[in-house]
């Protein structure tokens, strides 16, 4: 089933136009993404076969170490765009 409508609301979230032929295969290719989720959703998995949770399997992760930092100097002499001491970025949003 394709559902042009949510592909249209989509579109307008993100701000894309689609042409009729490029709508058709958005929508093809969100059919084929929500079947591999179906699919994807019928595994059996265990937690014995995956057990870091939230819960337990901390002892899995290894030991925070303290370790000196690279010198600001160093990290900023590779830094395309510097402001005072600090790496500049390009502003993305107003």
């Amino acid at each position: 089933m394709k559902d042009y409508q949510l592909i249209d609301h989509l579109a307008a979230l993100s701000r894309l136009s689609f042409t009729g032929a490029e709508k058709e295969e958005m929508a093809a290719d969100m059919e084929s993404i929500m079947n591999l989720m179906d699919t994807i959703t019928q595994v059996e998995i265990s937690e014995e076969e995956y057990p870091l949770t939230a819960e337990g399997g901390m002892e899995l992760l290894r030991a925070d170490e303290e370790r000196p930092s690279m010198p600001a100097e160093e990290v900023l002499a590779n830094a395309k765009g510097k402001l005072y001491h600090f790496i500049a970025v390009q502003k993305l949003m107003d």
